[in-house]
Protein backbone atom coordinates (compact mmCIF):
# COMPACT_ATOMS: atom_id res chain seq x y z
CA UNK A 1 0.00 0.00 0.00
CA UNK A 2 1.42 3.51 -1.19
CA UNK A 3 2.12 5.78 1.76
CA UNK A 4 -0.68 8.42 2.47
CA UNK A 5 0.93 11.33 2.46
CA UNK A 6 2.66 10.54 -1.24
CA UNK A 7 -1.03 9.99 -2.39
CA UNK A 8 -2.40 13.10 -0.88
CA UNK A 9 1.43 15.35 -2.50
CA UNK A 10 -0.42 13.66 -6.06
CA UNK A 11 -3.81 14.99 -5.65
CA UNK A 12 -2.33 18.49 -4.49
CA UNK A 13 -0.05 18.61 -7.83
CA UNK A 14 -2.76 17.07 -10.15
CA UNK A 15 -5.15 19.66 -8.91
CA UNK A 16 -2.40 22.62 -9.51
CA UNK A 17 -1.57 20.96 -12.76
CA UNK A 18 -5.16 21.63 -13.89
CA UNK A 19 -5.68 25.09 -12.43
CA UNK A 20 -1.92 26.00 -14.36
CA UNK A 21 -3.35 24.90 -17.45
CA UNK A 22 -6.50 26.79 -16.64
CA UNK A 23 -4.70 29.51 -16.01
CA UNK A 24 -2.44 29.40 -18.87
CA UNK A 25 -5.34 29.28 -21.38
CA UNK A 26 -6.81 32.30 -19.78
CA UNK A 27 -3.57 34.26 -19.97
CA UNK A 28 -2.76 33.61 -23.54
CA UNK A 29 -6.46 34.82 -24.71
CA UNK A 30 -6.08 37.58 -22.47
CA UNK A 31 -2.59 38.57 -24.29
CA UNK A 32 -4.03 37.63 -27.48
CA UNK A 33 -7.06 39.59 -27.06
CA UNK A 34 -5.15 42.84 -25.90
CA UNK A 35 -2.47 42.56 -29.14
CA UNK A 36 -5.53 42.51 -31.71
CA UNK A 37 -6.92 45.88 -29.72
CA UNK A 38 -3.10 47.09 -29.96
CA UNK A 39 -3.19 47.40 -26.86
CA UNK A 40 -0.53 47.61 -24.11
CA UNK A 41 -0.57 43.94 -22.19
CA UNK A 42 -1.07 43.40 -19.06
CA UNK A 43 2.06 42.70 -16.95
CA UNK A 44 -0.67 40.02 -14.42
CA UNK A 45 -1.23 38.45 -17.35
CA UNK A 46 2.91 38.00 -18.10
CA UNK A 47 3.15 37.25 -14.75
CA UNK A 48 0.37 34.57 -14.75
CA UNK A 49 1.59 32.84 -18.01
CA UNK A 50 5.55 32.70 -16.31
CA UNK A 51 4.02 31.15 -13.43
CA UNK A 52 1.86 28.85 -15.02
CA UNK A 53 4.80 27.36 -17.40
CA UNK A 54 6.91 27.25 -14.13
CA UNK A 55 4.93 25.53 -12.29
CA UNK A 56 4.57 23.03 -14.68
CA UNK A 57 7.86 22.50 -15.21
CA UNK A 58 8.88 22.24 -11.53
CA UNK A 59 6.20 19.57 -10.76
CA UNK A 60 7.01 17.46 -13.66
CA UNK A 61 10.86 17.58 -12.61
CA UNK A 62 9.32 16.55 -8.99
CA UNK A 63 7.35 13.83 -10.33
CA UNK A 64 10.14 12.53 -12.76
CA UNK A 65 11.51 10.16 -9.92
CA UNK A 66 8.21 8.02 -10.22
CA UNK A 67 9.50 6.68 -14.06
CA UNK A 68 13.37 7.15 -13.60
CA UNK A 69 15.34 6.82 -9.88
CA UNK A 70 18.01 7.90 -10.54
CA UNK A 71 16.99 11.45 -11.11
CA UNK A 72 16.69 13.24 -7.55
CA UNK A 73 14.65 16.42 -7.75
CA UNK A 74 12.30 15.85 -4.95
CA UNK A 75 14.31 16.33 -1.62
CA UNK A 76 12.06 17.87 1.19
CA UNK A 77 14.28 21.01 1.05
CA UNK A 78 14.10 21.70 -2.43
CA UNK A 79 10.26 21.18 -2.80
CA UNK A 80 9.81 23.03 -0.28
CA UNK A 81 12.58 25.82 -1.43
CA UNK A 82 10.46 25.72 -5.23
CA UNK A 83 6.71 25.49 -3.57
CA UNK A 84 7.42 28.41 -0.92
CA UNK A 85 8.40 31.24 -4.25
CA UNK A 86 6.02 29.76 -6.29
CA UNK A 87 3.27 30.48 -3.93
CA UNK A 88 5.04 34.13 -3.24
CA UNK A 89 4.58 34.35 -7.15
CA UNK A 90 1.05 33.19 -7.38
CA UNK A 91 0.28 35.72 -4.57
CA UNK A 92 1.65 39.04 -6.01
CA UNK A 93 -0.40 37.93 -9.83
CA UNK A 94 -3.11 37.50 -8.02
CA UNK A 95 -3.33 40.93 -5.85
CA UNK A 96 -2.06 42.91 -9.28
CA UNK A 97 -4.80 40.73 -11.39
CA UNK A 98 -7.20 42.57 -8.49
CA UNK A 99 -5.95 45.96 -8.79
CA UNK A 100 -5.56 46.05 -12.57
CA UNK A 101 -8.09 43.43 -13.45
CA UNK A 102 -11.56 43.58 -14.73
CA UNK A 103 -12.68 46.82 -13.39
CA UNK A 104 -9.74 48.96 -15.12
CA UNK A 105 -9.43 46.63 -18.48
CA UNK A 106 -13.74 46.76 -18.76
CA UNK A 107 -13.45 50.09 -18.81
CA UNK A 108 -10.33 51.44 -20.89
CA UNK A 109 -11.95 49.06 -23.49
CA UNK A 110 -14.78 46.99 -24.60
CA UNK A 111 -14.09 44.44 -25.86
CA UNK A 112 -15.76 41.17 -24.54
CA UNK A 113 -12.50 38.69 -24.92
CA UNK A 114 -10.21 40.83 -22.55
CA UNK A 115 -13.22 41.38 -20.41
CA UNK A 116 -14.02 37.95 -20.12
CA UNK A 117 -10.48 36.50 -19.65
CA UNK A 118 -9.58 39.28 -17.37
CA UNK A 119 -12.51 38.07 -14.92
CA UNK A 120 -12.02 34.45 -15.25
CA UNK A 121 -8.60 34.69 -14.10
CA UNK A 122 -9.50 36.35 -10.52
CA UNK A 123 -10.98 33.18 -9.53
CA UNK A 124 -8.71 30.40 -11.01
CA UNK A 125 -5.37 32.48 -9.69
CA UNK A 126 -6.34 32.70 -6.23
CA UNK A 127 -7.42 28.91 -6.20
CA UNK A 128 -4.07 28.20 -7.37
CA UNK A 129 -2.52 30.54 -4.65
CA UNK A 130 -4.53 28.51 -2.21
CA UNK A 131 -3.62 24.85 -3.19
CA UNK A 132 0.27 25.77 -3.04
CA UNK A 133 -0.18 27.42 0.24
CA UNK A 134 -1.83 24.84 1.93
CA UNK A 135 0.88 22.13 0.36
CA UNK A 136 3.48 24.19 1.72
CA UNK A 137 2.50 24.53 5.25
CA UNK A 138 1.05 20.59 4.65
CA UNK A 139 4.99 19.78 3.43
CA UNK A 140 6.69 21.82 6.50
CA UNK A 141 4.84 20.51 9.26
CA UNK A 142 5.02 16.88 8.07
CA UNK A 143 8.57 17.27 7.61
CA UNK A 144 8.82 18.71 11.10
CA UNK A 145 7.15 16.43 12.80
CA UNK A 146 9.50 13.42 11.09
CA UNK A 147 12.60 15.38 11.89
CA UNK A 148 12.79 14.00 15.16
CA UNK A 149 12.84 10.38 13.95
CA UNK A 150 14.78 10.89 10.93
CA UNK A 151 17.70 13.85 11.15
CA UNK A 152 18.14 14.19 7.85
CA UNK A 153 15.13 14.15 6.01
CA UNK A 154 15.41 17.34 4.92
CA UNK A 155 18.19 16.40 2.38
CA UNK A 156 15.92 12.79 1.64
CA UNK A 157 14.26 12.29 -1.19
CA UNK A 158 10.13 12.61 -0.36
CA UNK A 159 9.70 9.00 -1.90
CA UNK A 160 12.23 7.75 0.57
CA UNK A 161 10.95 9.02 3.72
CA UNK A 162 8.59 6.72 5.68
CA UNK A 163 5.91 9.68 6.19
CA UNK A 164 3.43 8.83 9.38
CA UNK A 165 4.78 4.88 9.62
CA UNK A 166 5.24 3.59 13.07
CA UNK A 167 8.81 2.40 13.65
CA UNK A 168 7.64 -0.89 15.75
CA UNK A 169 7.50 -3.92 13.51
CA UNK A 170 4.05 -5.50 13.20
CA UNK A 171 3.86 -9.31 13.87
CA UNK A 172 3.43 -11.41 11.02
CA UNK A 173 -0.29 -12.88 10.94
CA UNK A 174 1.26 -16.05 9.40
CA UNK A 175 2.71 -16.58 12.65
CA UNK A 176 6.50 -16.61 12.13
CA UNK A 177 9.29 -17.49 14.17
CA UNK A 178 9.72 -15.76 18.02
CA UNK A 179 13.08 -15.62 17.60
CA UNK A 180 12.83 -13.28 14.82
CA UNK A 181 10.16 -11.12 16.28
CA UNK A 182 12.26 -10.98 19.48
CA UNK A 183 15.35 -9.66 17.44
CA UNK A 184 13.06 -7.04 15.77
CA UNK A 185 11.79 -5.31 18.66
CA UNK A 186 15.42 -5.33 20.27
CA UNK A 187 15.45 -7.54 23.14
CA UNK A 188 17.25 -10.71 21.25
CA UNK A 189 19.76 -11.52 23.69
CA UNK A 190 17.63 -11.09 26.84
CA UNK A 191 18.01 -14.36 28.65
CA UNK A 192 14.44 -15.63 28.76
CA UNK A 193 14.18 -15.27 24.76
CA UNK A 194 15.33 -18.26 24.21
CA UNK A 195 12.61 -20.13 25.29
CA UNK A 196 10.11 -18.43 23.34
CA UNK A 197 10.52 -20.60 20.40
CA UNK A 198 7.35 -22.88 19.53
CA UNK A 199 5.47 -22.62 23.04
CA UNK A 200 2.24 -23.75 21.58
CA UNK A 201 3.48 -26.89 20.36
CA UNK A 202 4.65 -28.56 23.79
CA UNK A 203 0.97 -28.64 24.90
CA UNK A 204 0.65 -31.66 23.54
CA UNK A 205 4.17 -33.55 24.02
CA UNK A 206 4.42 -36.20 26.89
CA UNK A 207 6.14 -35.24 30.82
CA UNK A 208 9.56 -36.46 31.13
CA UNK A 209 10.17 -37.61 34.69
CA UNK A 210 12.85 -35.52 35.62
CA UNK A 211 15.56 -36.79 37.38
CA UNK A 212 16.39 -37.44 40.81
CA UNK A 213 19.77 -37.64 43.66
CA UNK A 214 20.84 -41.09 43.74
CA UNK A 215 19.50 -41.16 47.43
CA UNK A 216 16.22 -40.41 45.82
CA UNK A 217 15.86 -42.94 42.89
CA UNK A 218 13.67 -45.74 45.11
CA UNK A 219 11.76 -43.60 47.23
CA UNK A 220 7.82 -44.30 47.18
CA UNK A 221 6.31 -41.68 49.84
CA UNK A 222 3.63 -40.32 48.69
CA UNK A 223 3.36 -36.63 49.20
CA UNK A 224 0.59 -35.23 51.60
CA UNK A 225 -0.54 -38.95 52.19
CA UNK A 226 1.80 -40.39 53.33
CA UNK A 227 3.15 -39.29 57.23
CA UNK A 228 6.34 -38.38 57.24
CA UNK A 229 6.77 -39.36 60.69
CA UNK A 230 6.82 -43.11 60.20
CA UNK A 231 7.21 -45.59 63.17
CA UNK A 232 10.52 -47.74 62.97
CA UNK A 233 10.89 -51.36 63.64
CA UNK A 234 12.71 -50.28 66.89
CA UNK A 235 9.48 -48.31 68.23
CA UNK A 236 11.19 -44.66 67.31
CA UNK A 237 9.62 -42.50 64.99
CA UNK A 238 11.58 -40.44 62.44
CA UNK A 239 10.87 -36.87 64.51
CA UNK A 240 13.32 -38.44 67.52
CA UNK A 241 16.31 -39.20 65.08
CA UNK A 242 17.45 -35.27 66.38
CA UNK A 243 17.79 -36.71 70.05
CA UNK A 244 20.45 -39.49 69.09
CA UNK A 245 23.59 -39.25 71.04
CA UNK A 246 26.71 -38.02 69.40
CA UNK A 247 28.54 -41.00 70.56
CA UNK A 248 25.40 -43.52 68.45
CA UNK A 249 25.92 -40.86 65.34
CA UNK A 250 29.83 -40.98 65.41
CA UNK A 251 29.63 -44.78 64.95
CA UNK A 252 30.63 -46.68 62.05
CA UNK A 253 27.66 -48.82 62.08
CA UNK A 254 25.45 -46.34 62.55
CA UNK A 255 22.78 -45.87 59.56
CA UNK A 256 20.28 -43.47 58.42
CA UNK A 257 16.44 -44.86 58.42
CA UNK A 258 15.93 -45.09 55.38
CA UNK A 259 13.66 -42.15 53.61
CA UNK A 260 9.72 -42.97 53.18
CA UNK A 261 8.95 -44.06 49.36
CA UNK A 262 7.95 -40.91 47.07
CA UNK A 263 4.29 -41.13 45.54
CA UNK A 264 3.63 -42.14 41.91
CA UNK A 265 3.92 -39.34 39.44
CA UNK A 266 0.19 -38.52 38.75
CA UNK A 267 -0.09 -38.16 34.97
CA UNK A 268 -2.48 -35.31 33.90
CA UNK A 269 -3.93 -34.99 30.71
CA UNK A 270 -1.17 -32.30 28.81
CA UNK A 271 -3.30 -29.54 27.46
CA UNK A 272 -2.91 -28.24 24.44
CA UNK A 273 -1.04 -24.23 24.69
CA UNK A 274 -1.78 -22.35 21.35
CA UNK A 275 -0.87 -18.99 23.02
CA UNK A 276 2.75 -17.84 22.47
CA UNK A 277 2.56 -15.11 24.79
CA UNK A 278 5.00 -14.90 27.70
CA UNK A 279 2.12 -15.50 30.18
CA UNK A 280 1.39 -18.73 28.66
CA UNK A 281 5.24 -19.52 29.00
CA UNK A 282 4.54 -21.09 33.06
CA UNK A 283 1.51 -23.12 31.86
CA UNK A 284 3.64 -25.26 29.28
CA UNK A 285 4.24 -28.44 30.18
CA UNK A 286 7.77 -28.60 28.75
CA UNK A 287 10.41 -25.86 28.07
CA UNK A 288 10.79 -25.23 24.43
CA UNK A 289 14.55 -24.82 25.19
CA UNK A 290 16.74 -24.40 21.76
CA UNK A 291 19.08 -26.90 23.17
CA UNK A 292 20.77 -28.79 26.76
CA UNK A 293 21.78 -25.51 29.24
CA UNK A 294 25.24 -24.97 29.88
CA UNK A 295 24.74 -26.38 33.52
CA UNK A 296 22.87 -29.15 32.62
CA UNK A 297 25.58 -30.57 30.37
CA UNK A 298 28.24 -29.63 32.92
CA UNK A 299 26.45 -31.57 35.37
CA UNK A 300 25.84 -34.49 33.26
CA UNK A 301 29.64 -34.88 31.98
CA UNK A 302 31.12 -34.85 35.48
CA UNK A 303 29.00 -36.80 37.59
CA UNK A 304 26.60 -38.59 34.63
CA UNK A 305 23.57 -36.65 35.45
CA UNK A 306 21.52 -34.16 36.55
CA UNK A 307 22.53 -34.34 40.24
CA UNK A 308 26.47 -34.81 41.03
CA UNK A 309 27.31 -37.76 43.28
CA UNK A 310 28.82 -35.88 45.99
CA UNK A 311 25.42 -33.69 47.06
CA UNK A 312 24.66 -35.44 50.48
CA UNK A 313 21.53 -36.83 51.73
CA UNK A 314 20.38 -33.84 53.81
CA UNK A 315 18.15 -35.81 56.00
CA UNK A 316 21.70 -37.90 57.53
CA UNK A 317 23.44 -36.14 59.97
CA UNK A 318 27.05 -34.54 59.23
CA UNK A 319 29.87 -37.02 58.23
CA UNK A 320 32.59 -36.60 60.74
CA UNK A 321 36.02 -36.14 59.08
CA UNK A 322 39.14 -38.14 59.80
CA UNK A 323 40.48 -37.37 63.39
CA UNK A 324 37.59 -35.74 64.69
CA UNK A 325 35.39 -35.99 67.77
CA UNK A 326 31.93 -34.56 68.86
CA UNK A 327 33.14 -32.15 71.78
CA UNK A 328 31.95 -29.94 74.24
CA UNK A 329 32.47 -26.01 73.94
CA UNK A 330 31.99 -25.32 77.69
CA UNK A 331 34.16 -28.31 78.53
CA UNK A 332 36.95 -27.52 76.36
CA UNK A 333 37.14 -23.91 77.89
CA UNK A 334 36.89 -25.20 81.57
CA UNK A 335 33.57 -23.67 82.66
CA UNK A 336 31.23 -25.85 84.19
CA UNK A 337 28.26 -25.33 86.42
CA UNK A 338 30.09 -24.29 89.78
CA UNK A 339 32.01 -22.32 87.46
CA UNK A 340 29.33 -20.44 85.79
CA UNK A 341 29.17 -16.80 87.14
CA UNK A 342 25.17 -16.39 88.41
CA UNK A 343 23.65 -13.59 86.96
CA UNK A 344 23.00 -10.66 88.73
Amino acid sequence: MHNPFLIIRFVFFSMLIYFSLLILVFAAWNVHATNALDATVSGSAALMLFNSCATLILIALAMAEIAFPHMKFAHVKAELLWTTVMSMFDISASISLIANGPVMTCQLTADWSVCASSTLLVPTTWLKSFLVLAYVFSLFVSAVTHSHEHSSIWNKSVYTVPWFRSSIPEASSDGGSSHTVAAKLGYGNDSWSQYLGDIASTGDRKRKVGEKTHWADKTQIRRGVDDPFVKRSDGSTSANSSQRSSVEISSPTFQSPRTPPLPPRAESKPQSIGSRFIERFRESRVLARPGQSHFSMESTMTSGGAFPRDIDDHDKPIPLPRLSEWMRADAKKGITVHTVPMSP
